[in-house]
């Protein structure tokens, strides 16, 4: 298994669109999240999404 951190890859485009062709329930929410960088709140210190 490889581990990316995505916020650190080089090719966010593409796990972008990875993650919006997924069939689960949270794909779509978690696209518009990373897309629109509202992953990030003020309150959560250096979040991470591993992919």
């Amino acid at each position: 298994m490889r581990v990316i951190d995505y916020f650190e890859s080089d090719r966010k485009e593409h796990w972008l669109n990875e993650i919006k062709r997924g069939d689960w329930g949270g794909a779509g929410f978690l696209h518009e999240l990373l897309s629109n960088a509202s992953f990030f709140k003020p309150q959560v210190r250096n979040p991470r999404f591993y992919y």
